[in-house]
């Protein structure tokens, strides 16, 4: 597991709810509640997918990066501006800047990502590597 990441990529049920318990994040007792999107984590036979819940944020504020094996996403989830003269009474919903972390497996093919947004829902689709198989290297004599 790469230790820069949060939460490892390993789409076994049992790491996923040990993950989901681990990352729970505690929002302060007053204050504006951080938020963090929802991620839901699929497996196909060609690819790994994501849908990430993005209400309220405009897809070309978010980002999208794959570096040195590991999926960042980020961005910034902003309130609506208010018509001019109203005052706002209660806030509930959770704003600011997020950001979100995995580390790929080994046969995820990073530099093919694609995303797409719709609708306030990411979709992240990784292909999967065919070739990353062991193979045997022989040894030269002499």
């Amino acid at each position: 597991m790469n230790s820069c990441c949060p939460a490892s990529f390993d789409l076994s049920a049992n790491r996923l709810r040990h993950l989901a318990s681990a990352l729970q994040t505690q929002r302060p007792a007053s204050g504006p509640r951080p938020w963090r999107p929802s991620v839901d984590a699929t497996e196909t036979d060609a690819s790994y997918e994501l849908s990430v819940e993005l209400p309220g944020v405009d897809p070309a504020k978010v980002k999208v990066l794959v570096r040195d094996g590991v999926l960042n996403l980020s961005g910034d989830r902003s309130a609506a501006p208010l018509p001019e003269g109203s005052k706002t009474h209660l806030r509930e919903q959770a704003l600011g800047p997020w950001e979100r972390s995995f580390a790929l497996p080994t046969d995820a093919a990073g530099d093919l990502v694609k995303a797409a947004s719709k609708h306030g829902l990411l979709t992240i689709s990784i292909p999967k590597r065919s070739e990353v198989q062991a193979r045997e290297i022989p040894v030269q004599v002499g």
